[in-house]
């Protein structure tokens, strides 16, 4: 019934089928998705360099000035967001301003917990002008943004504000 002829056209026809199915997706992928992409988020005058990782969906964006991180960060989320992709801005902390961070973070998640920011800003500035580090800290209703600066390193953080609740479970 099966000829030699009529398995080869078959086996042939899946393969090419098979190539031009992924050859498609793949287009699509990368001209359709991809490279608007990169030249929306490249377009935003704040932004120096867009490398974009379509395996991790992860996009990396390296500012120029970061003197309005909140409207940049927010409109760059909303570019990145929509096409399923993590925003990670890109910076180069040193040692100091990494520890520095981590010292910070016992601050800042007791303001988080207690709803107490000003004193948080207080606090912070103190810590830094200390240790001499130029450091803008921002907020809005969804983040808090932390831009540290020493000598020609700089750290940029960007935290999710958690809202502020006094929820008692109790276990029975």
């Amino acid at each position: 019934m099966w000829t030699d002829l009529r398995i080869k056209i078959i086996l042939i026809t899946t393969v090419v089928s098979s190539i031009l199915l992924f050859a498609l997706y793949y287009g699509y992928g990368k001209v359709l998705v991809d490279n608007p992409l990169v030249e929306r988020i490249q377009a935003h005058e704040n932004v120096e360099h867009v490398e974009l990782n379509a395996k991790d969906k992860t996009i990396k964006v390296l500012l120029k000035d970061k003197s309005n991180l909140p409207v940049i960060y927010h409109h760059l989320i909303n570019e990145a967001g929509v096409s399923g992709y993590q925003l990670i801005l890109e910076d180069n902390p040193s040692e100091e301003l990494l520890n520095f961070y981590h010292r910070a973070q016992f601050i800042i998640q007791e303001a988080m917990h207690k709803g107490t920011y000003r004193e948080m800003l207080v606090q912070l500035e103190e810590l830094a002008q200390k240790e001499q580090i130029i450091a803008s800290f921002y907020m809005d209703d969804r983040y808090i943004y932390l831009d540290l600066e020493l000598d020609h390193t700089n750290l940029l953080s960007i935290l999710p504000r958690k809202p502020f609740s006094r929820d008692v479970s109790l276990n029975d």
